[in-house]
């Protein structure tokens, strides 16, 4: 394919060349064959530049292609440097600030997200974002998650056909919201149409009198109404916003997303489903693609002002700028709720596609999360080898773990590195997973719809003034009020070193008084520690029980079978990590 390509390159410089010197020579010496010799080479270079430019679109999307199958690998292998990076997320961020956010790496260089993430706009990318912004997701909506991913999973080919049309575009991400944002602004103010109008009359008087006056009928009376209109003219310039700059972009954005949405106008879905609701705005009478036309020919015909001199004579007789931009502003009432519809439901397929992608590719790995809907006091939580999505299959140890409403609060005691950390982000992460409608990473996995909260890192903030030990008071009581609310399903928590930066007496008398006060709560979680005194609480508290993760030492080595074990642990390693890396103990 390369090589055609450079041959049809070289045949389409060689054939110009020989067209033009012939053409030019037969026709100076006025040879009879001069003319069918120029069609013949004007025929030849037309055709050459149309197989050129099909070889190379199609050598594009062999490329295109290739990389669509090396990003799959790469997600697969978790190859972070061969995936591509996130597009910018500082609004979706401000719009998710759930603590689980970062503390289960949804956002960042190795996260979720990441793996996820084929969108082609920035609406689908807000969308895919906001997919886990789980807490507030009633049953439903999970049930209707998983029937679309479900559907979308079997798709592969309209998947990637679809990720193959965006990146043909070779450009930035389509900007939907920026498109929504444009059609929100009018191209001019309201006194704008009343000054064409007045502007039209008299340049039909002028024109009127003009006729008078070059058939000697009158005299130059005409000139009276073609200053008036000039003058309206100017006046009104400032009442029209940029329409031919505006026009442009909002024309560029229109087409760009229309060639994509030309696969959604011609796939026909099977009725009655999800993915056929999602296709009905793109399958309808305003079209992007006819849109798209439509908004060029407007374009064109505000394009007059890149010639001055046609402009000027244009202008003299009709107010053609100010008319088709009373037009557009007509175009772009009509667009904004076709331009609403589109965003969101392409954004919306668009998310599901990328967790339908995500799916199919660890199908082998994962299995679909089962909801149980029934109405409990604590959130249920049944997995049986449960491994973290972010570790390559052979690094993650599968575990099995159950919550329910007899075992409501888990003390996970253990060594550091032992696991207790990765374990509680395992959790939360394939919970996260479940209710945006994504299989999870696990032999089976049953779950009832819960709010997830956690705290599982906490920072200082020398611009807020907040000390680690405030940052995590301010996080579990954000826990607390929110085990507190009546509505909505119970909280599952996930805590990693409850109090830890307080001394052990208080971080004892602090977690008691916690834990007392979450148990009388619509609540159920996981309680990472290092404070085996905590232990000796769990085996004393009804609904609390024990696990823990152990080191094995062996000599100078150790290691870690990161299996989570039934009782507290029975080992600390501190003092041999830091004999080991040549501190006194």
């Amino acid at each position: 394919m390369r090589a055609l390509e450079a041959n049809l390159a070289t045949s389409r410089i060689a054939v110009f060349g020989v067209g033009f010197v012939g053409t030019i020579g037969l026709v100076f010496a006025r040879h009879p064959w001069g003319t069918p010799f120029s069609l013949v080479f004007v025929a030849t270079f037309l055709f050459l530049v149309v197989w050129h430019n099909r070889v190379r679109t199609a050598l594009r999307k062999r490329v295109i292609y290739r990389g669509i199958l090396e990003r799959e690998a790469a997600v697969v292998r978790r190859d972070w440097k061969a995936l591509p990076e996130l597009p910018p997320h500082s609004a979706e961020a401000e719009m998710t600030s759930d603590r689980y956010y970062s503390d289960l790496d949804v956002f960042g260089e190795y996260s979720l997200l990441r793996l996820l993430n084929i969108s082609l706009s920035n609406a689908g990318f807000r969308k895919l974002v906001l997919l886990f912004a789980s807490n507030a997701t009633p049953d439903d909506a999970i049930v209707r998650r998983q029937a679309i991913v479900r559907e979308l999973q079997s798709k592969r080919a309209f998947r990637r056909k679809l990720t193959l049309l965006g990146n043909l575009e070779n450009e930035a991400i389509v900007d939907l919201l920026g498109l929504q944002s444009f059609v929100a602004e009018p191209f001019h103010s309201p006194q704008a149409r009343r000054m064409v109008f007045a502007m039209l009359a008299l340049y039909a008087l002028a024109i009127g009198l003009a006729v008078c006056f070059v058939t000697r009928v009158m005299g130059p009376f005409f000139l009276v109404p073609w200053f008036g209109a000039f003058l309206i003219f100017s006046w009104a310039s400032s009442h029209f916003y940029n329409p031919f700059g505006r026009a442009l972009t909002l024309e560029a954005t229109l087409s760009k997303f229309s060639r994509i949405a030309k696969l959604l106008e011609s796939y026909r879905a099977k009725k009655d489903t999800a993915l056929a609701a999602l296709l009905e705005p793109f399958q309808g009478v305003h079209r992007p693609s006819k849109e798209a036309k439509r908004l060029g020919l407007l374009v064109s015909l505000l394009s007059t002002r890149a010639n001055p001199l046609v402009y000027i004579l244009i202008h003299i007789v009709f107010p053609l700028d100010y008319v088709v931009t009373l037009l557009l502003e007509n175009f772009r009432i009509r667009l904004q709720a076709d331009v609403k519809a589109w965003t969101d439901s392409f954004s919306e397929l668009e998310a599901f596609l990328c967790v339908a992608g995500f799916a199919d590719t660890f199908a082998t790995v994962t299995t679909e999360a089962v909801l149980d809907s029934a109405p409990t006091r604590t959130p249920l939580i049944e997995a049986t080898k449960i491994r973290h999505p972010l570790l390559r299959e052979g690094e993650s140890i599968g575990n099995s773990f159950t919550l329910s409403e007899a075992s409501w609060c888990d003390l996970i005691t253990g060594s550091n590195m032992s696991g207790k950390s990765t374990f509680l982000r395992t959790l939360g992460s394939n919970v996260l997973l479940a209710k945006a409608g994504a299989p999870v990473f696990a032999d089976k996995f049953r779950f009832s719809n819960c709010r997830l909260y956690t705290m599982l890192r906490v920072a200082d903030s020398l611009e807020d003034h907040v000390s680690s030990f405030y940052a995590e008071v301010q996080a579990l009581k954000e826990i607390l009020d929110a085990a507190n609310e009546k509505e909505g399903p119970p909280v599952f928590y996930l805590i990693d070193e409850i109090f830890r930066g307080t001394n052990n007496r208080e971080r004892l008398l602090g977690s008691r008084a916690y834990i007392e006060a979450m148990s009388k709560l619509r609540a159920g979680g996981l309680i990472a520690t290092h404070d085996l005194e905590l232990a000796e609480l769990a085996e004393k508290t009804k609904g609390m029980s024990n696990y823990h993760f152990k080191e094995l030492i062996e000599g100078n080595k150790m290691s870690f079978p990161y299996r989570i074990e039934v009782g507290p642990c029975p080992t600390t390693n501190a003092l041999r990590i830091m004999e080991l890396a040549g501190l006194p103990v």
